[in-house]
C-alpha cells in the first residue's frame, strides 16, 4: 500500500529540521571556539619563544667557546715562542718570564715573557719582543710592547682577547715538578743557575668566563 506523503507530523518534522540546519552556531559555541583558539595560540607562541630563546642561548655559548679557543690559541703561540732573554730598561720586568697572581698596577701584567720574532718578516719586524697577559675589569688583555730587546720598551699596545672573564689563574711548573703560583720562584732555581734565565717547564692556565664552566689548559714550554 502506498504511503501517503502527507502523514501527520511529517511536515512539521521537516520544517523543524530546516530551522535547525539554518540556525548556525550559537554565541556560546563561538566563544568556546575563540577561547580554544586563544589557548592554542598562547601555547604555540610560548613554544616558539622557548625555541628562539634556546637558539639564541646556544649561539651565544658557541660564540663564547670560539672566543675562548682563540684566547688559548694566542697564549699557546706566545708560549711556544718564549726565549730566555731579558729586556733592558724595565726593572723587574726584565726577567725573560715573569708571572704573578694579580696585576695590581695599571701598567702591571700577570704574565709577561720575551718571545722570538717571526723569521718570515723583514728584519725590522722580526726582532724579539715582549708580550703579556692580564685580567683587567673583566677583560682578558693581551699586551705587546713595540720595542725590541735593546732600548726602552715604551707603552704596550693592549688588545682584548676575551670579555666577561671572571677567573684568570696561572701556575708554573718548576724543574722539580712542583707547581708555583708565581715566577721566578726561589725554590725553582737550580743551584748555580741565575733566576733571570730560568723558564718554567710548563704553564697551567685556568679561565672562567660568563656562560661557561672553568676551563684549564696546560702548555709545555720549549
Amino acid at each position: 500500500m502506498k504511503r501517503d506523503s502527507h502523514e501527520p507530523g511529517q511536515g512539521a518534522w521537516q520544517a523543524g529540521r530546516t530551522r535547525v540546519a539554518s540556525h548556525g552556531f550559537t554565541l556560546i559555541e563561538i566563544l568556546v571556539a575563540i577561547l580554544v583558539f586563544a589557548v592554542m595560540s598562547v601555547m604555540a607562541y610560548r613554544g616558539l619563544s622557548a625555541v628562539l630563546t634556546a637558539r639564541e642561548r646556544l649561539t651565544e655559548v658557541n660564540a663564547r667557546w670560539r672566543e675562548l679557543a682563540l684566547a688559548f690559541a694566542q697564549m699557546n703561540q706566545s708560549l711556544d715562542a718564549v726565549v730566555p732573554y731579558p729586556v733592558d730598561g724595565i726593572g723587574p720586568e726584565a726577567a725573560p718570564f715573569v708571572g704573578r697572581e694579580t696585576a695590581p698596577g695599571p701598567e702591571d701584567v700577570q704574565l709577561a715573557m720575551t718571545t722570538m720574532g717571526d723569521p718570515a718578516r723583514p728584519a725590522a719586524q722580526n726582532a724579539a719582543r715582549r708580550v703579556g697577559y692580564r685580567l683587567r675589569d673583566g677583560r682578558l688583555e693581551y699586551l705587546v710592547w713595540p720595542a725590541p730587546l735593546a732600548g726602552p720598551p715604551g707603552r704596550p699596545r693592549v688588545l682584548t682577547l676575551l670579555e666577561g672573564v671572571q677567573v684568570f689563574r696561572v701556575r708554573y711548573l718548576d724543574p722539580n715538578g712542583v707547581w708555583q703560583s708565581q715566577w721566578p720562584a726561589a725554590a725553582a732555581v737550580p743551584a748555580g743557575q741565575g733566576a733571570p734565565t730560568v723558564l718554567p717547564w710548563g704553564v697551567e692556565v685556568e679561565i672562567q668566563s660568563r656562560a661557561l664552566p672553568p676551563v684549564t689548559r696546560i702548555f709545555a714550554l720549549p
